[in-house]
């Protein structure tokens, strides 16, 4: 039974990049079996996206994200 919740967490300028693209698709490859994986673009940057982190609830939260946009209040 599957129990954990992984919600990958992407910025628009990353889900545009294959590079970036790749690890959120490898992350979800590797934990699909595992988690139900939810995956979110959160426009324009991640810090957007914690209404669809209060409504979903994961276990886990992976944020996926160039290193310049790697920037929090």
């Amino acid at each position: 039974m599957i129990s954990a919740k992984l919600m990958i967490v992407m910025s628009l300028a990353a889900a545009g990049q294959p590079e970036w693209k790749g690890v959120a698709d490898a992350l979800e490859a590797k934990h699909a079996g595992e988690a139900t994986v939810v995956r979110v673009t959160a426009e324009p940057s991640v810090t957007n996206a914690l209404s669809q982190l209060k409504a979903e609830q994961p276990t886990h939260v992976a944020f996926v994200m160039r290193p310049d946009e790697a920037v929090f209040p």
